[in-house]
């Protein structure tokens, strides 16, 4: 029962963690391009070609990371809630 609630809270932060990295990648995505229009509209000398490069090995690099800082720092509360017995945590409202 105690490994079920840990797996449960740790699937929940490795869920979250990767949706958060993926939906971060999509703005700076986004965002890097409106940028880029803002820069060429603001400075009419702007260089030729691409300003800002986001490339797939960058966004990957940025998942795993994202993925991995957010699993180590879920171990502690998993744990936690790994310990309390659910029973005593709803009569005593425990948090």
């Amino acid at each position: 029962m105690p490994g079920d609630i840990f797996k449960l809270i740790w699937m929940e932060t490795m869920i979250m963690c990767f949706f958060g990295g993926v939906v971060g990648s999509t703005m700076a995505y986004g965002l890097s391009k409106v940028t880029e229009i803002l820069v060429r509209k603001l400075l009419p000398y702007a260089p030729t070609g691409s300003l800002i490069l986001l490339d797939v090995r960058l966004i990957f690099v940025t998942l795993v990371s994202v993925l991995i800082i957010g699993l180590i720092s879920g171990l502690y509360p998993a744990w936690r809630a790994a310990r309390v017995r659910p029973l005593e945590s709803i009569r005593s409202d425990i948090n």
